[in-house]
């Protein structure tokens, strides 16, 4: 393949790793730099306000690897892209999602497209249909979206709940979300 590869024994491995049960294979990586403005006319954007667990947000990059999802919008309290436990969470979808930390309410008052929002008040995810180009927020896993980014949602969605659970992790909701996008 012509990239060069060192083999190190399993206790290295593990003392390298975040998990309790290391991956047999890890990758030392620079860090992307972006040089091109990011195109919100013809993307889906997914938006993050304010994720804060590190395993979240690597499945939340997943996740939108998963479902053809370019770029990505993260707050700037948002957990740290380059934190160990994101980078390995993301079994290298962080190589294929485009994400920028950025003043979220500055990108959203900018722009004309559609924004969606997860909320818990919201027209149901099974009546609404996402189309690109727009915007998705999701909102922090304690205290939801923010007030101030609240008046630029034009869609708040819902997930709807059929048992006792008080509300989704955030990547399980994003998931979701996602999914009825590409339905």
């Amino acid at each position: 393949m012509g990239v060069p590869t060192e083999q190190v024994d399993e206790i290295i491995l593990a003392r390298i790793s975040q998990f309790k049960t290391a991956n047999q294979v890890l990758a030392l990586v620079k860090k992307k730099v972006v040089n091109a403005p990011l195109q919100f006319d013809k993307e889906f954007t997914l938006v993050l306000d304010g994720i804060q667990d590190p395993g979240n947000f690597g499945a939340i990059i997943r996740t939108a690897d998963w479902f053809g999802v370019k770029q990505m919008l993260v707050s700037e309290d948002n957990a740290g892209l380059y934190n160990p436990k994101v980078i390995q969470s993301t079994m290298g979808s962080f190589l294929r999602v485009n994400v920028t930390q950025c003043n979220i309410e500055t990108v959203l008052s900018n722009n004309k497209l559609p924004v969606y929002g997860a909320v818990l008040s919201g027209a149901p995810l099974a009546r609404t249909k996402m189309q690109a180009p727009c915007f998705l927020v999701i909102g922090n896993e304690s205290k939801g979206i923010r007030t101030n980014l609240q008046p630029f949602i034009t869609h708040p969605v819902t997930i709807t709940s059929f048992g006792a659970a008080e509300s989704l992790n955030a990547a399980v909701a994003t998931g979701i979300l996602l999914s009825s996008w590409r339905a």
